[in-house]
């Protein structure tokens, strides 16, 4: 499972280990969908560089969350 621990040690500063928990994002979609909306603006577009089919099933998975879910996300 991916943890959201990755995204609080600022994974992204490390270029390999960032690479690789980005494909490890999307070999475990949708399961990782929540751990990516944690991520900061920037590092969330350096995603959809890495692995831009991520983009529309995670646009996907956000427009189909609940007000409170959204509310939720917006606080983390």
């Amino acid at each position: 499972m991916i943890s959201s621990l990755c995204v609080r040690d600022q994974v992204w500063k490390q270029k390999k280990v960032w690479e690789g928990f980005v494909r490890c994002c999307q070999r475990t979609k949708p399961n990782s969908f929540q751990v990516l909306l944690q991520l900061p603006v920037d590092q969330l577009k350096d995603v959809f560089t890495i692995c831009p089919d991520l983009r529309i099933p995670l646009l996907d998975h956000v427009n189909k969350l609940t007000e409170s879910q959204v509310r939720i996300v917006h606080q983390d």
